[in-house]
C-alpha cells in the first residue's frame, strides 16, 4: 500500500458524497412560501380553482421528493423536482394574484350591498312606526322586534366587513334582505278585520 492510497481513498470518498444530488431545498422553501401566501389570502374562498392548482402543483412536488427520497443517495436525481418546484411556485404566486383580485371585488360587493340593505332598513323602520295597530294588522311590538333583528344583522355584516370577512358580510347582508322582503310583506298586506 502506498503512501497515497489513503489521500486517494479519501478523495473518492469526497467525490461520491459531491456525486449525490441534493435537495432543491431552496426552491422547494418557495414553492411552499408561494402556496402558504396564497392560503393565508384566502385563496380557498376568493379563488377557488387557482387555489386546487396550486394545491395540485404542491402535492405533485412533494410526491417527486418523496420518490428520490426512497431511492438510494447515490441514484437521486432532482431535475424533476426543480421544475415542479418552479411549477409550484408560480401557481402559489398565481393563486395569490387570484385571491388578492377576488377579495377586492368581494369587500366592494359587500360594502355596496351593505349600504343599500341600510338604506332600505330606514325605509322599513318608517312602515312600521306608521303601521295600523287595530285589530287584523300585525302587531307592532312583532313588528318592531323583527326589524331589530335585522338592524342587528346588517350590524353583524359591518363587522365583518370591518375584520376582512367580505363574504360571510354578504351573507348576512342577502339574509338581512330576505328578512325585510319578509317583513315588507306583512307591512303590505290588507289588514283584515276579525270575523265576531
Amino acid at each position: 500500500m502506498s503512501r497515497n492510497t489513503p489521500r486517494a481513498i479519501a478523495l473518492a470518498g469526497v467525490m461520491l458524497v459531491t456525486a449525490c444530488a441534493r435537495v432543491p431545498q431552496a426552491e422547494v422553501d418557495a414553492a411552499t412560501a408561494a402556496f402558504d401566501a396564497a392560503r393565508v389570502a384566502e385563496a380557498e374562498i376568493y379563488a377557488l380553482d387557482a387555489y386546487r392548482s396550486a394545491a395540485a402543483a404542491l402535492e405533485a412536488m412533494r410526491a417527486e421528493l418523496d420518490e428520490q427520497a426512497e431511492l438510494s443517495p447515490f441514484a437521486r436525481n432532482y431535475d424533476s423536482t426543480l421544475v415542479l418546484a418552479a411549477a409550484a411556485r408560480v401557481a402559489g404566486d398565481s393563486a395569490l394574484a387570484a385571491a388578492t383580485e377576488q377579495k377586492e371585488f368581494a369587500r366592494e360587493d359587500a360594502l355596496a350591498a351593505l349600504d343599500v340593505a341600510k338604506g332600505d332598513l330606514v325605509e322599513l323602520r318608517a312602515m312600521v312606526d306608521r303601521a295600523p295597530s287595530r285589530r287584523g294588522a300585525p302587531d307592532p311590538a312583532a313588528l318592531r322586534s323583527e326589524a331589530g333583528t335585522i338592524e342587528r344583522t346588517l350590524a353583524t355584516a359591518d363587522s365583518l366587513l370591518s375584520a376582512g370577512r367580505y363574504s360571510a358580510a354578504k351573507e348576512d347582508v342577502v339574509a338581512a334582505q330576505q328578512q325585510m322582503l319578509q317583513l315588507r310583506s306583512q307591512l303590505t298586506q290588507p289588514t283584515r278585520p276579525r270575523r265576531g
